[in-house]
């Protein structure tokens, strides 16, 4: 069945029907238009993670890499090299010296 437009166009009716696991309590969906700045969260293949972006700016800043995290960000470049150089390739539990997660569950 087709629905028809204001110009006599039709439009065919698409549905599609999927199923998802969320692993975050945020789930956006709409348009292109990004609601998160590149610096509030980190995408890989399987995952977004929405760090403690104060947490992860001092940790980077701490370890010298801040500078090389922010022009990979300006870039457009991956930054999770910069993160497993600076934390390790369990960097998702990385935590401060005093504890506190950096990418919080």
């Amino acid at each position: 069945m087709a629905i028809s437009t204001a110009l006599g166009i039709s439009k065919p009716e698409v549905y599609e029907t999927a199923k998802i696991r969320l692993t975050s309590p945020m789930l956006h969906i709409g348009s292109e238009v990004s609601k998160l700045s590149p610096f509030e969260y980190v995408a890989t293949l399987d995952r977004v993670y929405l760090p403690n972006s104060d947490l992860l700016a001092r940790e980077l800043l701490r370890r010298g890499r801040l500078n090389q995290y922010i022009g990979n960000i300006e870039r457009r470049e991956s930054i999770t090299d910069i993160l497993n150089a600076s934390f390790g390739e369990d960097w998702p539990k990385a935590k401060t010296d005093t504890g506190e997660r950096i990418f919080p569950t």
